[in-house]
């Protein structure tokens, strides 16, 4: 939707599992890889990653398809 201008007294918006594009994932203690599950992901889609601690390596996304996506660490997650 383009506009110049919006008025409302109420606005709602209601999201589902379907329609979510931001969610969270964890890599537990001793993995070094998680995959993530959205149907929104795309093999084209832009994926930003927020972490909340250090992984303690490097990382990156190791695979991505329609629907998923795989964050591997260089070395196993020593903490969650």
């Amino acid at each position: 939707m383009v506009a110049g201008e919006v008025k409302a007294e109420k606005i709602t918006i209601t999201t589902t599992d379907q329609t979510q594009s931001v969610g969270n994932s964890t890599i537990n203690n001793g993995q070094a890889t998680v995959t993530v599950q959205n149907a929104l992901i795309k093999t084209n889609s832009k994926i930003f990653i927020t972490w909340k601690q250090n992984p303690g390596s490097s990382w990156w996304i190791s695979r991505q398809e329609d629907g998923w996506f795989e964050i591997s660490l260089a070395t196993p997650a020593t903490g969650e």
